[in-house]
């Protein structure tokens, strides 16, 4: 994404949050104020290095917790400290604007493991690291700063008048329809709570191809059907191959201005054997040379017999990229020019 940007004559910023990029041993030190402080740094760095630049165009990207730290970056920089740099525009790719409320339980653990014998009660998963861009092992106390982070983030929203609503930059936000990692009902609560016209929400669905795989829910879940009874305040774009559940006939429904449109030649269409995006695959393209079509980890297709692997079948059959990709680039060139 940050490629995008860069080959539009952009400067961009890329932020490594504390305790992240060294060992997954650092995650239990964490805080919420840890990603609220990384995205004032960044911000600042930023204006510094544009001081020159007459009308500077700023804007924040947010994948994940990235997102939550965008929107309490945003409502600290209307309320509070007016001398950030306000962005332009936004972008957030598959947003934490909700997690399981049993996060915030999760510092209960945290007390038990501090018994030697129960020091691995703060960890939710211990895998083996052979992944060079993430962690396969994961901490509970994450998943709880997460919480914090996006409860306080909401609660400075809820706090802002609908003037100072209205006057939030533009939010473009891409999510999938199923996502293990967060909660997609509390995103579009809060679009609806912003009431800007401009926001604009792109959700990618499932492959329908595979729907006698699918859990029931999923199955009855469509868009298509719902988007008129749903009454969006803001523009939705829905990626999917409802009508014909074939590989190579995918669709785009849209929904501006309370007017329903469909493309059916869009030229994207899903790999044969996937069979819905992933909560990580969002923000990466099919030509990544790590998590891409034709990398090692983005292309494992493992079989074997069960019980024989260290690792969990989670990890193997998780979708590292985003084959649809190609919508978000243009989604974004458009927006910029």
């Amino acid at each position: 994404v940050g490629q995008i940007f860069y080959e539009k004559g952009y400067y961009v910023l890329g932020l490594r949050y504390k305790y992240h990029g060294t060992f997954p041993g650092e995650l239990p030190k964490i805080s919420q104020k840890d990603f609220e402080e990384a995205a004032i740094f960044g911000s600042k760095m930023i204006k510094e290095k544009l001081k020159d630049i007459k009308n500077p165009e700023f804007y924040m990207v947010g994948f994940s917790t990235g997102a939550a730290a965008t929107l309490q970056y945003m409502t600290q920089s209307v309320k509070k400290d007016k001398d950030l740099p306000r962005p332009k525009k936004v972008f957030w790719l598959s947003p934490a604007m909700g997690v399981s409320s049993a996060a915030k339980f999760g510092f209960l653990d945290s007390w038990v493991s501090m018994i030697p014998y129960f020091k691995k009660f703060q960890w939710l998963d211990i895998n083996p690291e052979y992944d060079p861009s993430k962690y396969n092992s994961f901490p509970k106390n994450p998943g709880i700063q997460v919480y914090y982070l996006i409860k306080k983030a909401k609660l400075n929203f809820s706090k802002l008048s609908k003037e100072e609503k209205m006057n939030l930059p533009p939010i473009y936000s891409y999510t999938s329809l199923v996502d293990s990692t967060v909660l997609d009902k509390d995103l579009y609560d809060i679009f609806q709570k912003m009431e800007n016209p401009n926001n604009k929400l792109v959700i990618f669905d499932i492959n329908r191809k595979f729907e006698d795989f699918f859990k029931p829910n999923l199955i009855k879940l469509n868009l298509k059907d719902e988007m008129s009874e749903l009454n969006f305040k803001f523009n939705v774009a829905f990626i999917s191959n409802y009508s014909s559940k074939k590989d190579d006939e995918v669709a785009i429904l849209n929904y501006n201005n309370n007017v329903f449109s469909e493309e059916n030649k869009s030229n994207l269409k899903w790999n044969e054997s996937n069979f819905s995006l992933s909560h990580v695959a969002i923000p990466i393209s099919p030509d990544n040379s790590i998590y891409g079509r034709d990398s090692i980890l983005g292309g494992l297709n493992l079989k074997g017999e069960n019980n024989s692997l260290y690792l969990s079948p989670n990890l193997l059959y998780r979708l590292r990229y985003n084959e649809f990709f190609q919508y978000i680039e243009n989604d974004i060139k458009m927006v910029l020019k």
